[in-house]
């Protein structure tokens, strides 16, 4: 409290004070270890001040952004429009049925439980069940959880093909989406499914029970791991008879685990996978042209292969092993046709990417990339066009 001349340094003050316009007051720091302030005081520019001096939350204040809101030794508000409100930096922070804007960091009425997922800031949602209810794959703040619906240590294993599977009674409930927007009821018996991927593919799993009437919606969720949150929650066809439901999956690499929960209103149900492994039957390309006939394959296809804007019909895979360092041009010949080359012999996940050429029909001269090779690597190239008719697409390679 006496006075002093050097602002925020000791300025004369005694041991574990600083100068504040003119004043001594103690050093502080919000949180822990501390400094920490005493009673009546609060934290506020590394300094203790007295609490009295600042607006309640709710109440008015003068200069918006200055902080206010006394509540122990801190300052958990600040003044916004005349008035000061909470600052919050999660959901955490603020009343039931709101939320935190971290961009403005205040907080504001949740549109979570009204069935539509609003993925805008500051709401952010990624799923919306109807409810504001935590442990049921969607929480409270309408966000992705682990579901606790997935007994994980009981989970039945799966394999291609057709086979009977039985089901718990009174699981914890989930609410996918019914057709035609109506919500799916029944939650009467459930089970946690695991599948293992033999390879690099796509699957499908498919869940069906005989119902009795229009609300005998079973269903099928695809999670993120076990227990883990819900990644696609599938809806349900079928009407007063046999319904189903199905959520499709894509294999990143052979061994792959996938994990699914299921709703149904019998104990007893049947589970359909079907798996398609992709193709790594390669056509070798030898310097010159090479025509890729035949049927088309089952070729993986990384998202990226749009760069080329191609087509997806006749998909074919070649590859061609280096016999020595340089450059290697490869020459779609096919108008209407792309190629994209990357490294190794049969795409994956993890493949890189080199290159991609489009030959438009409305371009004058056949396309081409060119690339850096290393002798005794293995280079793949995919090949596709835009014609749903059979054709064959010719790809010339040159060098090193």
């Amino acid at each position: 409290g006496a006075s002093c001349a050097s602002t925020m340094t000791d300025g004369g003050c005694e041991a574990g004070a600083l100068c504040d316009a003119g004043t001594c007051r103690w050093a502080c720091l919000v949180g822990e270890p501390g400094p920490h302030c005493p009673a009546g005081d609060v934290c506020n520019g590394g300094v203790c001040k007295a609490a009295s001096g600042f607006a309640a939350l709710g109440a008015p204040c003068s200069v918006d952004g200055s902080a206010c809101g006394p509540s122990g030794d801190t300052l958990i508000g600040f003044c916004d429009g005349g008035v000061c409100v909470l600052r919050c930096d999660n959901n955490a922070d603020c009343a039931a049925n709101e939320i935190c804007d971290t961009w403005e960091d205040t907080c504001v009425a949740t549109k979570c439980g009204n069935g539509t997922i609003d993925s805008s800031a500051p709401y952010s949602e990624t799923c919306d069940d109807h409810n504001k209810t935590d442990g049921d794959g969607c929480s409270r703040y309408c966000e992705k959880e682990a579901a606790k619906n997935s007994d994980c240590t009981a989970a039945a294993t799966v394999v291609a093909g057709t086979q009977t599977v039985a089901l718990a009674a009174n699981p914890a409930a989930m609410s996918c989406e019914g057709p035609y927007g109506s919500p799916a009821m029944t939650n009467d018996f459930g089970a946690t499914l695991r599948f293992v991927a033999p390879a690099l593919g796509w699957g499908e799993l498919k869940f069906a029970h005989t119902g009795t009437s229009n609300k005998d919606y079973p269903q099928v969720a695809r999670l993120e791991g076990c227990p883990g949150a819900v990644d696609s929650c599938a809806s349900t066809w079928g009407w007063y008879g046999p319904t189903w439901s199905r959520v499709g999956f894509d294999a990143k690499a052979a061994g792959q685990e996938f994990w699914f929960a299921i709703r149904g209103h019998q104990a007893i149900g049947q589970v359909e996978v079907t798996f398609t492994p992709y193709s790594c039957d390669a056509t070798p390309l030898p310097v010159g042209d090479t025509v890729m006939t035949g049927p088309e394959s089952n070729v993986f296809v990384m998202p990226s292969f749009d760069l080329c804007e191609g087509g997806f019909f006749n998909q074919r895979l070649g590859y061609f092993i280096a016999e020595n360092d340089g450059e290697v041009v490869l020459t779609v010949k096919t108008a209407g046709a792309s190629l994209r080359v990357f490294e190794g012999e049969c795409p994956s996940w993890s493949q890189k990417d080199l290159g991609c050429a489009k030959y438009s029909t409305s371009d004058t001269v056949a396309a081409s990339v060119a690339f850096h090779v290393t002798a005794g690597q293995k280079y793949g190239v995919t090949t596709s066009n835009t014609s749903s008719s059979a054709t064959d697409i010719t790809v010339n390679r040159t060098g090193p």
